[in-house]
């Protein structure tokens, strides 16, 4: 399993902003994995994770509506742009 390494934030972040305001925290990880892997294949599975399932579960409890796994693969393949609700 690939190892996960807390790093500084990179100058250029999009959560670089935040630093700047009292009691904000902002953190950074990184891995590295030994092949290559296709930013359809990253996106099903970062959105096909435990978390995420919670996160679909509580949107289907709070709005009667998560996100399928068909939306996630439309995300994937870019017959979609976004996954919001």
């Amino acid at each position: 399993m690939p190892r996960v390494t807390s790093i500084a934030l990179p100058n250029d972040a999009l959560l670089g902003k935040y630093l700047s305001y009292e009691d904000a925290f902002a953190d950074c990880y990184t891995t590295s994995i030994d092949r290559e892997i296709t930013l359809e294949e990253f996106v099903k599975t970062f959105f096909d994770t435990w978390l995420f399932r919670l996160k679909r579960k509580i949107l289907n409890i709070t709005i009667g509506k998560p996100p399928t796994t068909q939306n996630i693969a439309d995300l994937a393949d870019g017959t979609s742009s976004s996954l919001a609700v």
